[in-house]
């Protein structure tokens, strides 16, 4: 009989947060509004944040409680198009991505379809036991659609996405390498989860395991636990301790349990911020809600695709949220002066980001770094998640200060541009400017007075805002972007200081691909 030493007990750091189940808050906050069913203002209100906090039962209930106080609510009749809409079986598969499938089908991928029909994963032969994760992936994409458009139908003076003419396909890649050698024949696009979706293609590629290197590090040391005769998915069920030639003491096999269940939180965390964040990047451009065929700036598809997904650290599911993620980062570069700061740098890193000059640099210093057989420095990290989340800060603000009007100009704007041609800085900027009224008396060009005046008014709200835990948004700063401190000696242990885990991290935190 194995025991653990009190090096592998001190494998796991936690930070306690105290805080109410979302179904509890909605319940203390709505419950009310939804059972009297009067006050149309109160239940478009409970809809939206029960949608948001991603409560899909008590979202249904309140809009169907909002159709009854007030039939001509416009959310009530976009909410009821979508409802129709969705019923409908999509007309087939795109044109555009036959050559793809066939060639994939040629390579022993197998398709199979969601119930709903709006979706197919092509995966490889897997083992038994496996088709259950394959419907939760299609469930959750099922689920990222529904989010996508009843959002929308929440929106007040927006034009309504039409729903997809075809259905939409994700390739599920087992084998690591064989990913990293699709995205970089396929895609140029920084990843922001564990998958990437071609812009022209429009055909969502995850992968099948986590990618960062801090979950890397995690699995390879959890393994050997895994080799002691103890199966994991019994140790996460809890099933372990009902077995009767079970002789695990009570100390070791909750050490384990614990383990176990945080790397099945980990992975279903890469899952669900991987599954909303692609497909709602294939939503945008499935719709035409941002052009398939012009050279869309990665700012815009990163940033919406970001306000409506899932990402990663969230302690609950969310639409149009504060992101765990990409609030922290832009908080904490704005603190060490790395955005932001004074007006003339504030100003410059609105013209970055509108400009997509943050990445481009990003792009030019990945393909830098593979030339060289390099691995990913910090300042490269770091350059990623300003890229990342400059563009989530600048649409969430837009969106927050009742501008998506504007922003789906800007989206019309682009779409008027030549296809596929490369858009130099004064074009992106000037298609920025026409759509939030930041010409002056040039439509040509962008006001530099005006343009101020906005970058301005972006921090300075952008400064306001916090993750609705903001004990959780403490914790992450300090995990993400923990202080400097003095080296130790000795150490090297699993989860000791010196050690692989050592200092602080954490692998539920970082973002998993390029990040």
């Amino acid at each position: 009989q194995d025991v653990m030493t009190s090096d592998e007990w001190s494998v796991v750091e936690y930070t306690f947060v105290k805080k109410d189940s979302v179904a509890k808050d909605f319940s203390k906050n709505y419950g009310k509004v939804v059972t009297d069913g009067k006050n149309a203002g109160a239940l478009y209100l409970a809809s939206s944040w029960a949608l948001a906090h991603g409560l899909t039962k008590e979202f249904h209930n309140a809009m169907a409680a909002l159709a009854k106080a007030d039939a001509n609510h416009f959310a009530v009749a976009n909410y009821n198009r979508v409802q129709a809409e969705r019923q409908k079986a999509p007309g087939g598969d795109d044109p555009a991505t036959q050559a793809i499938l066939a060639d994939l089908k040629k390579d022993d991928y197998r398709l199979n379809q969601s119930d709903a029909g709006h979706y197919g994963i092509l995966t490889k032969p897997a083992p038994a036991g496996t088709n259950a994760a394959l419907k939760r992936r299609l469930a959750r994409l099922e689920t990222a659609f529904d989010n996508f458009f009843y959002w929308f139908a929440l929106q007040e003076n927006v034009q309504q996405p039409a729903l997809p003419k075809y259905r939409l396909y994700a390739v599920l890649v087992e084998d690591k390498e064989k990913f990293h050698t699709l995205h970089s024949s396929w895609s140029r696009q920084p990843m922001v989860t564990d998958g990437f979706t071609p812009r022209r293609d429009n055909l969502i590629v995850l992968s099948a395991k986590r990618l960062d290197e801090t979950y890397a590090v995690f699995e390879k040391n959890v393994q050997t636990l895994w080799t002691r005769g103890i199966n994991r998915d019994d140790l996460v069920s809890g099933s372990v301790w009902d077995k009767r030639d079970n002789r695990i003491d009570i100390v070791t096999g909750s050490a384990y349990q614990t383990l176990a269940v945080m790397q099945k939180s980990l992975d279903d965390e890469s899952e669900r911020a991987s599954i909303s964040h692609e497909a709602t990047r294939q939503l945008l451009l499935a719709t035409g809600v941002l052009p398939r065929l012009v050279n869309v700036p990665e700012w815009v598809q990163s940033g919406m695709a970001g306000y409506l997904d899932t990402p990663y650290g969230s302690l609950y599911n969310g639409v149009g949220l504060p992101s765990w993620t990409n609030l922290v980062s832009f908080k904490h570069f704005m603190k060490a002066r790395r955005i932001g700061g004074t007006s003339d740098e504030r100003y410059t890193t609105f013209l970055r980001t509108i400009s997509n000059q943050f990445f481009r640099d990003v792009m030019r210093a990945e393909e830098d770094q593979k030339d060289r057989l390099e691995k990913e420095t910090q300042e490269l990290k770091d350059s990623h998640d300003i890229a990342q989340c400059t563009a989530w800060a600048l649409v969430y603000y837009v969106i927050q200060e009742k501008k998506l009007p504007q922003l789906m100009q800007y989206t019309q704007e682009l779409s008027n541009l030549p296809r596929d041609m490369d858009l130099d800085e004064r074009t992106l900027q000037a298609c920025f400017a026409r759509a939030f009224g930041l010409t002056g008396n040039d439509t040509r060009r962008l006001d530099a007075t005006a343009g101020r005046r906005f970058a301005d008014a972006w921090f300075n709200r952008m400064s306001e805002y916090h993750l609705e835990v903001q004990d959780a948004e403490r914790a992450l700063t300090d995990y993400r972007f923990p202080a400097p401190a003095a080296k130790k000696a000795g150490g090297g242990q699993f989860g000791q200081p010196g050690g692989p885990m050592g200092g602080g991290a954490n692998p539920g935190l970082f973002p998993g691909g390029a990040n």
